[in-house]
């Protein structure tokens, strides 16, 4: 795993006993285990958001494109208003 071996993890222990204490390290472990499961919920959620993202049906980007009234300007058919002069479209 990664090139770490048994010693490598006890010596990193003995390290942050020394460091930290005993007092204090089950203080550490259960912040760090905190910190990495909110890492892994919000990695879920992008992931979850990118998905449903990229499922979305793709009629919208194929809709017939729509001429701005005001400036004849071509915009995409999902369009709201003219991207070039910002009218209110349809």
């Amino acid at each position: 795993m990664l090139g770490i071996q048994p010693i490598h993890i006890i010596v990193v222990i003995v390290v942050a006993l020394l460091i930290f204490g005993p007092e204090r390290l089950p203080q550490i472990g259960r912040d760090l285990a905190h910190t990495l499961n909110e890492f892994r919920k919000g990695a879920d959620e992008m992931t979850r958001s990118f998905t449903e993202e990229v499922a979305k049906p793709l009629d919208r980007q194929f809709a017939e494109p729509v001429l701005c009234k005001n400036c004849n300007a071509i915009n995409p058919g999902d369009a709201a208003y003219c991207n070039k002069c910002g009218a209110k479209l349809g």
